[in-house]
């Protein structure tokens, strides 16, 4: 039987209870409103268009909807999206 390997961060995390937002491995995200949104944890961006931004996450796709979206920050790991957001929706097992 083929064991899952997890990470360091994840093993320690669990062995002393923190919650899954404390972990290294959860994205976390921030809602500011309907106008801006900020995502810790984020792998890639897959699509950027000004009606439709998709981040890839560690083991999902996150798409978020709006109007007039953009990028207000990206650098390793991070995003910031600005704009009007309509909503947000994921995408399990990718």
């Amino acid at each position: 039987m083929k064991r899952k390997r997890r990470a360091l961060g994840e093993l320690i995390a669990d062995s002393v209870g923190f919650p899954d937002t404390l972990s290294v491995s959860a994205p976390d995200i921030h809602i500011m409103g309907t106008r801006e949104i900020s995502i810790d944890g984020c792998r890639g961006i897959l699509v950027y268009e000004r009606e439709e931004i998709q981040l890839r996450l560690k083991d999902r796709v996150m798409t978020i909807f709006g109007h007039d979206l953009r990028l207000k920050t990206y650098y390793t790991g991070h995003v910031s999206v600005k704009g009007r957001i309509f909503s947000i929706s994921f995408e399990e097992g990718l």
